[in-house]
């Protein structure tokens, strides 16, 4: 996946530092490969500099942002990293916990029918 980066106000990109972002959106699909988009926004403050970490996944989007003190980029993308990686961690473990759900409450083992299906009930159940 290529991300979207964008600088803000005057800050710059080097090559180092969009390689280790580029690799840090990769290592989100680790965690859950339906990822839409992964965006992140360097922006140049007076006391540092601030990343933003904006992740597209179906029906949500995931945004988590860091503040480096110091002048040290890698520091402010490590962390905004990290926080959304918890996220994203979150986002996989509620899919996955509701898909087991609804197949547990289903009595016949049938597929729990799509998000759009009118006749479904709140848990997704079909009348068997």
């Amino acid at each position: 996946m290529q991300p979207i980066i964008t600088a803000r106000n005057a800050a710059r990109i080097s090559g180092t530092t969009r390689e280790h972002i580029e690799k840090a959106c990769a290592k989100l699909t680790h965690f859950y490969d339906r990822i839409i988009e992964c965006e992140v926004v360097i922006e140049k403050q007076k006391l540092g500099t601030g990343v933003e970490f904006i992740v597209k996944v179906p029906q949500q989007t995931l945004v988590a942002s860091a503040h480096s003190g110091d002048e040290n980029l890698f520091k402010a993308i490590d962390e905004a990293y990290e926080r959304v990686e918890v996220q994203v961690k979150k986002y996989h473990d509620k899919l996955v916990r509701t898909a087991d759900r609804c197949q547990a409450l289903c009595r016949c083992g049938a597929e729990p029918p799509g998000p759009r299906d009118p006749a479904a009930s709140f848990f997704f159940l079909r009348p068997c």
